[in-house]
């Protein structure tokens, strides 16, 4: 072979070997880059599947299953938000509060504008009863979000819990434009007016909302509550009717006392005497002190001695210490025509109870009843003076 062909040659094969190996190094550059994002995309795919599964549990309240998805989630893709804000959601519905505002924080921290994070760190302000922390948090909500009502309302509920009525309504009223249509900001308009005394403004503002939502019992419930207040004894009862008609309301025993109170006012004590029997029969009822009383209450206007008296033995064996069951069974008494026993059972309730203004009235009637005037003279100046709330003692009677 010609030497100058065998140089050529061995020039052409170190070039040819320099290409490759250059075009080989190219090719594992891009081959562990395109690697590289192949298992990014990976990732991401696997946070957002399990997010969207810790999410779907959350829902369904299985909280551990939940916590485990969204840390898995995390572990995938790390600096995601929102996954930390499900994460802190989940420990805050599990009791653990600390962890909670452990992941709300880090959520602000990788995206300081999530309005959720603030939200939800109020939440677990107002479990710690930090009422000026939490309205700080559902602010900056506020600020963060503010075609949101839940952030708006959360700041005036708070702003309620402070007192501070008028930033509330104002807050409020300020966000007409925006929530003129939400039945929340009516229901908490018409608490302010409630706090402020103001019967007539609550039962519009509950009006308006229940319009805007017919279905929530909450707002039902607290229309009928301020019907009530206002001596619209008959409207109110009606919104009870409609509340423990419902699955959520059928169970409700404060309500259906309530609606016997009603009854009584509107003139119906049968009726009332009916859901009150009916209230004492199961197993709650056999020890509640409240309806116990009611049902007495109510007997006395039916001249029902038998429950009359029922009642006055139960309360009595539920609260020895307190003086509605002497005061019945004194009622009791003084009807069947044992003045003196009845007058011995006020006496008791005195006893027990001290400055009560109708024990020593009832004492008062049964001493006239019974002829001693005087007696009757000093426990009626007794009451009146109770009522007065006055300290001094009447004619020899220390009413402690």
């Amino acid at each position: 072979m010609h030497p100058s062909f065998r140089k050529y040659r061995t020039v052409a094969a170190t070039l040819i070997a320099a290409a490759t190996l250059s075009g080989c190094a190219g090719h594992g550059n891009y081959t562990t880059e395109h690697k590289n994002n192949a298992e990014n995309r990976l990732a991401e795919i696997k946070a957002a599947t399990n997010y969207d599964m810790a999410h779907q549990r959350y829902v369904a309240g299985d909280l551990q299953k939940a916590l485990d998805a969204i840390e898995d989630s995390i572990a995938y893709k790390e600096d995601v938000a929102k996954s930390h804000v499900l994460q802190g959601r989940v420990l805050f519905e599990m009791g653990r509060d600390e962890a909670a505002i452990q992941s709300f924080a880090r959520a602000t921290e990788l995206d300081p504008t999530n309005a959720e994070a603030q939200y939800y760190s109020g939440m677990v302000m107002e479990r710690f009863s930090q009422p000026e922390n939490a309205f700080a948090y559902y602010s900056r909500a506020m600020e963060l979000n503010a075609t949101d009502p839940q952030y708006t309302l959360a700041s005036a509920e708070m702003l309620i819990e402070l007192n501070r009525l008028d930033e509330a309504e104002q807050l409020l009223v300020g966000g007409a434009s925006n929530f003129r249509h939400n039945a929340g900001m009516h229901q908490t308009l018409g608490h302010v007016a409630q706090m402020r005394g103001d019967n007539d403004r609550a039962i519009e503002e509950f009006r308006q909302a229940c319009l805007l939502a017919p279905d929530d019992t909450a707002l039902i419930e607290d229309l009928a509550r301020a019907q009530i207040n206002a001596g619209q004894y008959a409207d109110g009862e009606y919104n009870l009717r409609r509340i423990l008609k419902t699955p959520a309301g059928k169970d409700r025993r404060d309500l259906t006392q309530l609606q016997a109170k009603c009854l009584v006012q509107l003139d119906r004590p049968v009726e009332a005497r009916s859901i009150l029997l009916q209230l004492v029969k199961d197993e709650q009822g056999v020890n509640d002190f409240q309806t116990w009383s009611e049902l007495g209450n109510v007997s006395i206007i039916l001249k029902d001695e038998t429950r009359l008296r029922d009642a006055a033995s139960r309360l009595v064996a539920i609260a020895p210490n307190r003086v509605e069951g002497y005061l019945l069974m004194a009622m009791y008494q003084r009807a069947k025509g044992q003045p003196e026993q009845a007058l011995l059972t006020v006496d008791q309730a005195i006893a027990k109870a001290g400055r009560n203004a109708e024990a020593y009235m009832l004492k008062a009637i049964i001493c006239d009843e019974l002829g001693r005037p005087e007696d009757a003279r000093i426990a009626s100046a007794a009451a009146r003076q109770i009522r007065a709330g006055h300290t001094s003692t009447v004619a020899g009677v220390n009413p402690d």
